[in-house]
């Protein structure tokens, strides 16, 4: 299965937008080569990796927004928990109402972890396209350092979300 297609079939509906442009990256970097008679210069290296940091800020934003409203409601729930077990007057629906609480929390954990794995995935996969289609020569290799502190930047970005406190 081709991976935007993939993607397309993955991804969480509403966070849509958010997603990585998968398929306009790639269409990009095939334009680019056509468009130059297959020759990559650095005008395209510079274009693609300035693609590449937009989509990875835009899916790095959603993430830590994503992950900061996850961590705030664990915090309320936390809050919520202790109120319940110090309060002599605690209730059956009480317990059920925070219960189905922390089901959604761990529901919306479980999806931007599906979102971080997509994209991580989807970034590596772009990149290697981006490699193997293109031309290797001595001004390319020169060329390719945008390409590894892009890589360097996605490092940051698979390990930067899974800093949640519990």
């Amino acid at each position: 299965m081709k991976f935007g297609h993939h993607l397309k079939t993955s991804l969480y509906p509403e966070w849509t937008f958010y997603y990585l442009a998968y398929d306009e990256l790639k269409h990009e970097l095939k334009t680019q080569i056509r468009g130059g008679i297959g020759v990559w210069n650095e005008d395209n290296e510079v274009s693609f990796v300035e693609s590449l940091e937009k989509e990875l800020d835009k899916v790095y934003d959603f993430q830590t927004v994503k992950s900061g409203e996850i961590n705030r409601r664990i915090l309320h729930c936390e809050k919520v928990i202790q109120d319940i077990i110090e309060s002599k007057t605690a209730t059956e629906d009480d317990y059920i109402g925070i219960e189905e609480e922390l089901s959604m929390i761990i529901a919306d954990v479980h999806d931007l972890a599906k979102f971080t794995r997509l994209n991580y995935s989807g970034f590596l996969k772009i990149i290697k396209k981006h490699d193997v289609r293109n031309i290797i020569s001595i001004d390319f290799i020169v060329s390719s350092f945008h390409i590894r502190q892009f890589r360097l930047s996605l490092i940051m970005f698979r390990t930067a979300p899974f800093s949640y406190k519990f």
